[in-house]
């Protein structure tokens, strides 16, 4: 129901908000918590919009996408999914491709990040922070992450079988660990950061990289008006 002035989803037996063979539809400008399964679940779903959310103290998983591409994530705050025995995620991402998940804060859960068998997936400018893994990969390839800020995760990425690229070919991400230098001042470490395998950031940022909340509402690909609309509905 609504709570001053917005929409709350929480405390429902299963999926706060659960959508199934569902496109071009918007998730926005609620908050999602304390239900007993996901926050957000996305099932065989494309070119969705989840985005200015408040997703927080699921009992499994923040957001989650199983067999759902071409999705956009951005601008929401996704946290405390902390039990690392039931595997809790921020975000969990199953043969899910070519999904955006750009602008979030991403803090205080078990694992920020979960992919497996997911590919050619963009992560940018978000701040993944205070986590037991940043973000962990399992069989997933060619996903992109740059310009995020990983804060004091126990582990930042945890990677097995995959293959991914961790900078845009001039610049990559900050890592509150990197030990490197930066001799010439340029902003960027003189030597690569290593992750497992042969997934290196080749250019680590010496600082934190700004990131700034876009509070342009969502768009997804059919005719949207490009504003903001409430609706009193029952969940």
């Amino acid at each position: 129901g609504y709570r001053d002035g917005l929409l709350w989803v929480d405390r429902n037996s299963n999926q706060g908000i659960y959508l199934q063979l569902s496109h071009n539809t918007i998730i926005a400008n609620n908050t999602i918590s304390l239900n007993k399964f996901e926050g957000v679940f996305l099932e065989n779903s494309t070119s969705n919009v989840i985005s200015h959310n408040n997703i927080t103290q699921n009992a499994n998983v923040g957001i989650d996408l199983v067999y759902s591409s071409q999705n956009q994530i951005s601008n929401n705050t996704i946290s405390f999914h902390l039990n690392a025995t039931l595997h809790n995620q921020g975000i969990w991402m199953e043969s899910s491709n070519n999904n955006t998940v750009r602008i979030n804060i991403i803090s205080s859960n078990a694992y920020g990040i979960d992919m497996f068998l997911s590919d050619n997936n963009t992560i940018v400018r978000n701040i993944i922070s205070g986590s037991q893994y940043g973000i962990s990969l399992d069989e997933s390839k060619n996903n992109t992450a740059h310009h995020n800020n990983f804060l004091y995760n126990k582990r930042q990425v945890d990677s097995f079988q995959s293959s991914d690229t961790w900078d845009n070919g001039t610049q990559g991400n900050y890592w509150t660990d990197y030990t490197g230098t930066d001799a010439n001042t340029d902003g960027i470490g003189d030597t690569p950061y290593l992750i497992q395998g042969d997934n290196p950031d080749r250019f680590p940022l010496m600082k934190p990289w700004g990131i700034i909340i876009d509070n342009t509402p969502p768009t997804t690909t059919n005719d949207y008006d490009g504003s903001w609309h409430t609706a009193d509905f029952a969940i």
